[in-house]
């Protein structure tokens, strides 16, 4: 890929926030890059995505990764 391509500075300048429900407890992620953000976190139940900050750190660290592929595959 060329150093300009506009794709991979997209693609490179994500970050992941653990973000406080209003409403409820428990978390979720925000995965935000400059041209906007996607929530990470449904869950089929109704309740939080993630009980703890620690869980959704742990998502983060071990399978955004992998999320961010999949994302950008199907977008």
């Amino acid at each position: 890929m060329p150093k300009n391509d506009p794709d991979l500075a997209e693609r490179t300048s994500v970050t992941f926030e653990i973000m406080k429900y209003t409403g409820m407890t428990g978390r979720y992620i925000r995965a935000s890059w400059p041209s906007g953000w996607q929530n990470i976190g449904g869950n089929p139940s109704g309740g939080p995505a993630f009980a703890t900050e620690a869980k959704a750190q742990t998502w983060i660290d071990n399978q955004s990764a992998e999320w961010l592929r999949q994302f950008q595959t199907s977008n």
